[in-house]
């Protein structure tokens, strides 16, 4: 029987005070408790840490999937991360590829790549 794998979502908005009237779920970032939130999903042995790859998100300016990813390669050990879904339109392929395998080799094999069509 195969195991199923569980990943956890990671909220990277960031934002004004209007953020948080329109979207009460999402508080400012506290990048101490984002790290303690990450390494206690590894601590709780889920599967994987995810981000989204927008530019926007409705009105809520969001962070950059890539340094978020990096961010969290950076605090955990194993649990692996990924984006859901990168968007082919928010840069080269080549500079994509070049990222993603920078990071894998980084996180020792932990990304998780998924490229969409935007």
């Amino acid at each position: 029987m195969v195991r199923p794998e569980f990943g956890v979502y990671v909220p990277i908005f960031c934002g004004g005070p209007w953020l948080y009237r329109d979207f009460p779920l999402y508080k400012k970032i506290d990048w101490n408790r984002t790290r303690k939130f990450a390494t206690l999903c590894e601590t709780l042995d889920f599967d994987s840490l995810w981000v989204i790859d927008h530019l926007i998100y409705g009105r809520a300016p969001i962070l950059e999937c890539w340094t978020i990813l990096t961010y969290l390669t950076a605090m955990t050990q194993k649990i692996r991360i990924g984006a859901m879904v990168l968007c082919n339109l928010h840069g080269l392929p080549q500079l994509t590829a070049k990222m993603s395998s920078a990071l894998d080799f980084l996180s020792n094999g932990r990304l998780e790549f998924g490229y969409g069509a935007g």
